[in-house]
């Protein structure tokens, strides 16, 4: 499935924050297959999110604070 156009194109963008949940295990798999690095550890304070517009997943973000 292909998505084309603006935020503003879609009916709906649900954002998730999957920390301590059961797509926690989902994203680290997308990331840990996915990703051109897989799976780093992120070390200390971190947040990830699940990004989906109209109910289809499309992005798992990131981030980590320096060690």
């Amino acid at each position: 499935m292909e998505f084309h156009g603006t935020v503003s194109a879609f009916a709906s963008l649900k954002i998730d924050m999957p920390r301590r949940t059961p797509d926690e295990v989902l994203c680290n798999h997308l990331v840990d297959n996915y990703h051109y690095l897989a799976l780093p550890r992120i070390v200390s304070a971190y947040l990830k999110y699940l990004a989906y517009p109209d109910g289809h997943l499309v992005a798992c973000l990131r981030w980590g604070s320096a060690p």
